[in-house]
């Protein structure tokens, strides 16, 4: 975990600047996608795709149903060795 956070530390550095050199463009904050939320626009596609994820899992699940029903070889169950108490 602490490995991870001295990766991240380059982009932690770099994002301010980023930001600093958009701001000196003039351009404004919605058209560079740091305004404020919109239910519509921004909170609503979250939910959906987090739906079509699990609709397109139903999807490709149903037609290979019966071939994993019927060939267990096609699966790799875990294997759960000793637990200790």
């Amino acid at each position: 975990m602490i490995l991870g956070i001295l990766a991240y530390l380059g982009i932690g550095a770099v994002a301010p600047v980023a930001l600093f050199l958009l701001s000196r463009t003039r351009q404004p904050l919605s058209s560079l996608g740091l305004g404020l939320s919109r239910w519509y626009f921004d909170i609503w596609p979250g939910p959906g795709l987090a739906m079509l994820s699990y609709l397109t899992v139903i999807a490709v699940l149903v037609p290979f149903a019966p071939f994993l029903v019927h060939n267990r070889r096609l699966v790799n169950p875990p294997v759960i060795g000793h637990v200790p108490p």
